[in-house]
């Protein structure tokens, strides 16, 4: 992702910072990864609103995988022979963004966490949650969508074929990991199409769509789930189930793949942004862990509860009134806290982004 910043300069007799050769060559291969993430990541696309690929799944295959990587490393090379130098303050900032970025992608891809593509959280199981983050508004929209369902099949091959890679390079989940996924898949395994998770959006048109263009659409919907989406999750749970699950690891961690101790650095650095080794993360948390347990051990003698920290945890697990008696009233709890929360941020963070952010539950699919 690239961030635009022009700057021009208060003398009329020197190049604008966006006008430097520097600056151009940056700008124009920002341009050209703009359009190739589009083409290459249609879902990305179009919750950006780019919908010049709404019909369309990303390739999600081995070989493509290890295609990027390359695209990544030529990337870098190219803005490797731009003279940092003689950009912009902010385009300098622009230029390291984009360089860390790309090489985290292309790390990542030789880690192989591509060939983790399940987990309890997110996978092609979740594939229909794309719908709520697109617009619905002309036939076209909803002919799209039709015409991603229909081309699921090719998704759920590819997602198999990486499991099967997996299993060739021995870069499994745990199994406490992959335990509720066929259980999630089996809400797509559905007799009526309608009751499918990918039927929402015709569940109500927009008023721009005819009656008559709505039965239309109905049934060309109902088809493709019946013929497409069912058949491809049954197939994929079968897989899952029978030969992907057996193989996973009995416990949890990366360290368990031949390269895990180089994956399990890559991924301490990647989610903590920051260079320090897994052992100096883990000293940090056994720091963090002391002193939280204090100040619990210090909140039991304040309430002046009769027993040790462990009874008093296990009070707190067990006693009904600190427990919210429905969903419904746990999820008005999270919003009204937001609401506490949002007049602290501006102490916190110098820019806020315009866009408003909101708090749902978790859909009961998962």
């Amino acid at each position: 992702m690239a961030i635009r910043v022009f700057v021009l300069s208060m003398l009329a007799f020197t190049l604008t910072a966006a006008d430097h050769p520097s600056a151009k060559q940056l700008h124009a291969l920002f341009d050209r990864e703009w359009e190739y993430q589009m083409k290459d990541d249609p879902e990305w696309a179009s919750i950006l609103g780019d919908r010049r690929w709404n019909d369309q799944w990303p390739d999600h295959s081995p070989q493509t995988h290890f295609l990027r990587e390359r695209h990544y490393e030529d990337v870098l090379k190219r803005l490797a022979r731009i003279r940092r130098t003689e950009l912009s303050a902010e385009d300098q900032l622009n230029y390291d963004l984009f360089k860390y970025i790309y090489t985290q992608r292309k790390d990542r891809i030789a880690m192989m966490t591509f060939l983790t593509p399940l987990n309890h959280r997110w996978g092609i199981q979740t594939a229909n949650e794309l719908s709520d983050a697109l617009r619905f508004e002309t036939v076209k929209d909803y002919e799209d969508w039709i015409a991603r369902l229909t081309r699921f099949p090719i998704y759920v091959d590819q997602t198999m074929a990486m499991l099967k890679h997996a299993t060739v390079r021995e870069v499994f989940q745990a199994k406490a990991v992959i335990k509720r996924v066929p259980r999630q898949l089996d809400k797509h395994i559905v007799d009526d199409p309608e009751q499918s998770p990918f039927y929402k959006p015709f569940r109500k048109f927009h008023r721009n769509i005819p009656a008559a263009t709505q039965l239309r659409l109905e049934s060309e919907a109902w088809t493709a789930i019946k013929n497409s989406i069912v058949p491809a999750f049954r197939k994929l749970k079968q897989y899952v189930v029978e030969e992907y699950q057996p193989k996973c690891y009995d416990k949890a961690g990366a360290w368990q793949w031949p390269h895990g101790d180089r994956a399990y650095a890559f991924l301490a650095s990647d989610f903590t942004t920051t260079t320090k080794t897994p052992e100096e993360i883990h000293q940090i948390g056994l720091s963090e862990v002391k002193r939280i347990r204090g100040e619990m051990e210090a909140i039991r003698k304040r309430v002046e509860f009769d027993g040790d920290l462990p009874a008093f945890f296990e009070h707190l697990r067990t006693n009904p009134m600190f427990f919210f008696k429905t969903g419904d009233e746990l999820l008005q709890s999270y919003r009204a806290m937001s609401r506490t929360i949002d007049p602290l941020m501006v102490k916190l963070f110098g820019t806020l982004p315009r866009t408003p952010y909101g708090i749902e539950p978790i859909p009961e699919l998962m």
